[in-house]
């Protein structure tokens, strides 16, 4: 029987640079910060040893959201250290509406530690037809 893999590297969010900021300000740092050190960026995912990329579009959709809150968007800001050590949760079938190339979305869950606080974050990659797999736009708490 396999081990069960464990998520043993939290990432740490230096809060310090975020304290006086607001909200617009934040999407915008968060915004500039991805596009030039995580947009198209490959990374590894340990547990399921697969390569997941983090697409600008992913990105957009997070700063967009109107129900996006701080702790989301200062997340962002170790996306790929999250994807790296994140955890394998489950597998679910795409829905009748989603797109022919899309095969299924593999879930899971990743720990970041914010404000000296530990979330555990939910996080979507979706598998294509081509075997790659994709961040799917949804990091949630």
């Amino acid at each position: 029987m396999a081990k069960k893999y464990t998520q043993t590297v939290i990432p740490i969010v230096e809060d310090a640079q975020f304290a006086q900021m607001t909200m617009g300000e934040l999407k915008k740092y968060v915004t500039q910060y991805f596009v030039e050190n995580l947009k198209d960026k490959q990374v590894r995912n340990e547990n399921k040893n697969i390569v997941i990329f983090l697409p600008k579009s992913g990105l957009k959709h997070i700063a967009n959201s109107t129900n996006t809150g701080y702790i989301r968007l200062k997340a962002i800001t170790v996306m790929d250290k999250m994807m790296q050590y994140a955890e394998y949760t489950n597998f679910k079938e795409p829905d009748d509406d989603d797109g022919k190339n899309i095969l299924g979305y593999l879930h899971f869950k990743s720990k970041v530690n914010i404000e000296a606080k530990t979330y555990t974050f939910r996080i979507v990659v979706r598998l294509i037809t081509t075997g790659k797999f994709y961040y799917d736009h949804s990091v949630k708490l």
